[in-house]
């Protein structure tokens, strides 16, 4: 009788620490941005014509905060896609063409990073073609 007892006292005991652990630690929720890069052009548009379609651009992305200070930067994949892990704040976004070529180009884009959450961005290059 004595064993279960003290059986059941220890799971008490540890059940009251795991819960009391689990209380204590808060788990962090990331935030960041996620996008994509898109090259738009390479055909000839006319009042008449469709617009030109988006395709995917390979892109190297810096991220500036508010006083214009690197803080990271990371390349687009073949479909585009980019994510980075930021601090809630304002930040500046600069992609280039991983050729280093003059075209195609892409204006910067301002984004707000909320704590908690991911920003969408896009980044359209355009590819000089008109």
């Amino acid at each position: 009788m004595r064993s279960v007892a003290r059986f059941l006292g220890s799971l008490l005991v540890f059940g009251c620490l795991a819960g009391l652990l689990a209380s204590c630690t808060t788990a962090a929720v990331a935030s960041g941005i996620t996008g994509h890069t898109v090259v738009v052009g390479g055909c000839v548009e006319t009042l008449e014509s469709t617009p030109c379609a988006e395709e995917p651009l390979p892109a190297r992305i810096s991220i500036l905060d508010a006083k214009g200070g690197k803080v990271g930067e990371t390349t687009s994949n073949d479909k585009g896609e980019f994510r980075m892990d930021l601090p809630a704040g304002t930040y500046e976004i600069h992609a280039v063409n991983l050729a280093g070529a003059p075209w195609p180009t892409a204006l910067p884009a301002h984004v707000v990073v909320t704590a908690g959450a991911f920003t969408d961005v896009g980044l359209t290059f355009n590819s000089g073609v008109r």
